[in-house]
């Protein structure tokens, strides 16, 4: 199938995997509703000299933060209609899918790699973090070292919502990018390969 010469935007649907490092990757679009992607501020600022000038100093860049909405129904850890992200935020050490499922929270921090995906319908059969489909538009952004750091509970609608939010550092502390961007090329016939697994060795 040949890719519409007319797409001009990705709308309605997106894909979205998260993966704690050294786990399997979990689809959690079913459950989501909005997604802000924030990939920090790469900031200057300008130093004023003797002569009424300005020199450029360079400002590190800010953490980024992936907020997201969605509608849980359990504490799922794995792919499937009760997933939820809660798990990862009480004890991720300890995250199972034993049933019943009970955690009591703990200090506990697990670095994640979320894989947020765009595209025409079908661009991405085994999810964001599988590679995309041959002759379709696809991008797909993958943030790597994030930590979970907030999972509100919200019903004043009648309706069990959660917002949840990674940060990300945009460096490791060799200095090794964080968040890598990819894309296909409109008309192209090439694809987006899949992540491979996430581990202390391999990022992406």
């Amino acid at each position: 199938m040949t890719v519409e010469a007319n797409v001009t935007t990705f709308s309605e649907i997106c894909w979205v995997s998260i993966c704690p490092i050294g786990g399997s990757d979990i689809q959690i679009e079913p459950i989501v509703d909005t997604i802000s992607i924030k990939p920090g501020k790469k900031g200057v600022e300008g130093i004023p000299n003797t002569k009424g000038g300005r020199v450029v100093r360079y400002i590190p860049q800010e953490d980024a933060v992936l907020s997201f909405e969605g509608y849980c129904v359990g504490l799922g850890v794995t792919t499937g209609d009760d997933v939820s992200p809660t798990q990862f935020y009480v004890d991720p050490e300890n995250a199972a899918n034993s049933d019943p499922q009970s955690r009591v929270i703990s200090r506990n921090r697990k670095r994640m790699r979320i894989a947020i995906a765009f595209g025409e319908e079908g661009a991405w059969p085994s999810g964001a973090h599988g590679a995309s489909a041959t002759d379709k538009m696809a991008e797909r952004i993958t943030f790597v070292e994030g930590y979970l750091t907030t999972d509100d509970i919200d019903f004043t609608d009648k309706v069990h919502k959660q917002s949840f939010e990674f940060v990300v550092v945009p460096f490791d502390k060799d200095g090794n990018g964080n968040i890598k961007y990819e894309a296909t090329k409109i008309g192209g016939s090439q694809v987006i390969p899949a992540l491979g697994s996430y581990t202390t060795a391999n990022k992406f």
